[in-house]
Formats: C-alpha cells, structure tokens, sequence
C-alpha cells in the first residue's frame, strides 16, 4: 500500500554507503549529503576498492579486501556490518548508495515517514536516468523500494541480517520487503510531489537495471534530467561523451 508523506519527526538515522574504487561518484555523494536538512548523526562506508574512498565527512570508514570484492561485494559487506551492530549509533539505518542523486530534504523526509509507527519505509514509482546515455525510466514499483530508497530502524535488524547471510542473491531490496517478518510495519510512500532520489546510472557497471540495458525513454537534451534536479543536472555532464 502506498501512503503520502506525514509531518515531520525528529530521528538520529546512521547512513550506510558500500562504495569501491568509485571516486567521482563518491565525491557527488558527499556533496549530496552534505547539504541535508537535517545533521547527519552517523555515516558509514563499507570500501572494499583497491584505493580508499576519500572521505571528508567524519565518516567511519570500514575498509575491506579481496573477500568482499565480486558480483557479491554488496551483500558481503552488509553482513559483515550486520554481524557488528554495535557500531551503529543511530535509531535507523538509511542506505546511501554512492552514484545516486539525493534531494537535500531526504534524511528529513526519510524520518518523517518512519515515525514512531514504521519498521521500514520506502519511495513507490523508483526512477532511473542513464547519464552515459541520456535515457530513463520510470518504475510501477509499488509493494518494495530499491535499496536505496529503503530506511530501517533496529527493530529490523535481525531480518536484514538474516537476508545477507549468504551470497544467493545480491537484490538486498527485493528480499528485504518481500521474505521478512509480515508482523514487523513497512509502508510504501508515493513521491510528494517529486521524488526524493534519482537512481543514476551509466557512471560505472552495476548488475542492476539501467546499467545492463537500456531505458525506454530517450531525453537527449537533458530537459528530463533538469526537470528532476535542476542545476545539479550540471554534474553529471562529464559523464556522457557529448554532454547533456
């Protein structure tokens, strides 16, 4: 069931980011993050790159090796976190992903929809823009979020532990919202009225869609992308050989 927005609510939320030899993206990650509404109470980044990501934030900077890295690198490195809870100071967890587009109101959002009621929350109607290629798509997701748009307290901890116990499949977010504890409150927020997060693609690899094959629709003036994040559309320029 999809919901709108509810009125905003005060949470401490730690930011969890696996990143790998991933440098420019990191770098717009930060800049993303770095002009939120709320304080970023905790973020941590889970780097299994041969060079270490460069963190400017304060961040805590856990760094792994040769056994996190491959098709699995995302579920390795979550569990390993999840094995080690105590490091997480925060009442919930969102996760970051380093090559997307966050607006400067979602830890604010993101809080206000878990209130005291949720477990876990997410954004319906997920969109990808390809910056490579200047196409996009927009998803009829309506029962889970992506990874990147999903937000838990510690009451799910447990569940996501158990969802990357092992290496069987890397989409973390389909599992999350459909093989979890029924008994523990997740809700599906519409955008309000745009969304929070543009899923980017086309920067690096990934095995996700938009990175393995193309998008349905094709924005090659970059009206689309300005349309969904204004100025910012100006960084990823660099990204596509002719420009936006």
């Amino acid at each position: 069931m999809v919901h709108s927005t509810p009125l905003s609510f005060v949470m401490n939320i730690t930011l969890v980011t696996p990143t790998c030899d991933r440098p420019e993206a990191f770098e717009l990650c930060e800049k993303w993050m770095s002009r939120q509404t709320v304080p970023i109470h905790q973020w941590i980044v889970l780097d299994d790159g041969v060079n270490p990501a460069k963190c400017t934030m304060g961040q805590v900077h856990m760094r792994f090796g040769d056994d996190t890295r491959g098709s699995y690198s995302l579920v390795r490195k979550i569990r390993a976190l999840m094995k080690n809870p105590q490091i997480i100071t925060g009442d919930a967890i969102a996760f970051i992903e380093d090559d997307d587009w966050y607006s400067k109101d979602y830890l604010q959002v993101a809080a206000s929809r878990l209130g005291d009621y949720n477990d876990m929350i997410g954004e319906a109607y997920a969109l990808y823009y390809n910056v490579r290629d200047s196409h996009w798509h927009l998803h009829t997701n309506d029962r889970h979020a992506s990874f990147c748009q999903t937000v838990l307290k510690r009451s799910f901890f447990p569940e996501l532990l158990r969802v990357v116990k092992d290496d069987s499949n890397p989409f973390i977010d389909v599992r999350l919202w459909g093989e979890t504890d029924p008994s523990l409150k997740r809700t599906i927020y519409l955008p309000d009225p745009k969304p929070t997060l543009v899923g980017i693609k086309g920067i690096y690899a990934g095995y996700g869609i938009g990175h393995t094959r193309r998008l349905a629709n094709y924005d090659g003036g970059g009206q689309k992308l300005r349309e969904l994040i204004g100025p910012d559309a100006q960084e990823y320029r660099k990204f596509r050989p002719t420009g936006l």
